[in-house]
């Protein structure tokens, strides 16, 4: 018998990784197994799991070359949006109607590594990230614009369009010409709440260290202009979630604090979903009651009540 809350996963081992909760009921991850492209599953609290797009109908993501499943995120009441990295030609980001299972291209552009869509799935926020350089650009009408928004720092600010330019491709994004980082772009499905982790001051951990290990960094609301920091400052690479009213973030705190965590934008202390090591990639549910996480080593999928 599975432990309480888990979802019950594949046979075959896997890791499962970006969660994503629809309005449809259904849990959205991606299994990574033998196959490196990685497949789409879906599982439901107390329910199976299930493959929903497997390698075949992946197969053709990129164009005339492989395929790297990064990116499953809810879109409205049914859409889900799917991406790729695509190592022999720019990466390709698509639609799926989870009813039909219809995969339509909306966007093909450079180093796409997460997505935050509004509910009709042809706005929202795209994170770019290539080596050294990150950050997060705008998107409508099937293009990317960069965003001339001010990012609070400890040295000044920087600005948004300047995190992810021409110099991560020229220099292979070994190095970046901006100071400033911005990842895992997440929005309410109105767009009216838009928060992301943003950068604010290099931790001094030297050249060896992995970009998320070299840098502190903030939850940041979008108002205006300009980058809102709230709550802690955060160490290491953790995944960010909204709560679907916009009210709270959800996400997983390293050295400060263990354990997933959850915090009002408003302001106010963390409070603790689980203390698990390793637990990631949260989303909450429809009605923002509950987090789906990944547990286990990445191996299952966790249900915790929000406190």
């Amino acid at each position: 018998m599975l432990p309480a809350g888990c979802g019950p996963l594949p046979a075959e081992p896997a890791k499962v990784s970006t969660l994503t909760w629809s309005p449809d009921g259904h849990v959205y991850f991606i299994s990574e197994a033998d196959n490196r492209v990685g497949e789409v599953w879906r599982t439901s609290q107390g329910g199976r799991a299930e493959a929903f797009l497997d390698g075949k109908a992946l197969a053709g993501g990129c164009e005339g070359g492989p395929a790297v499943l990064t990116v499953v995120r809810a879109v409205g009441d049914a859409g889900l949006a799917v991406g790729f990295e695509c190592p022999t030609s720019q990466d390709r980001l698509y639609l799926v109607d989870v009813r039909t299972r219809t995969m339509t291209p909306v966007l093909t552009g450079d180093d796409i590594r997460d997505v935050a869509l509004e509910a009709g799935g042809a706005r929202g926020y795209v994170a770019q990230q290539r080596g050294n350089c990150a950050s997060v650009a705008g998107f409508s009408d099937g293009a990317l614009h960069g965003l001339d928004v001010r990012v609070p720092a400890l040295t000044g600010e920087w600005r948004l369009l300047q995190g992810y330019d021409e110099s991560a491709r020229a220099r292979d994004g070994l190095t970046c010409g901006a100071e400033g980082k911005a990842l895992s772009p997440v929005s309410t499905g109105d767009g009216r709440t838009v928060a992301m982790l943003v950068t604010i001051a290099r931790r001094g951990a030297g050249l060896n260290g992995g970009m998320y290990g070299r840098y502190d960094w903030n939850v940041g609301v979008l108002e205006g202009d300009a980058i809102r920091l709230v709550g802690p400052t955060l160490r290491g690479a953790p995944h960010l979630a909204l709560a679907p009213d916009g009210s709270r973030v959800a996400l997983f705190l390293s050295s400060t604090r263990d354990g997933l965590q959850v915090f009002d934008l408003a302001g106010g202390d963390p409070r603790t979903v689980s203390t698990e090591d390793g637990a990631s990639f949260p989303a909450f549910s429809p009605d923002g009651r509950t987090i789906a996480y990944s547990g286990g080593g990445r191996t299952s999928i966790k249900f915790a009540a929000v406190p």
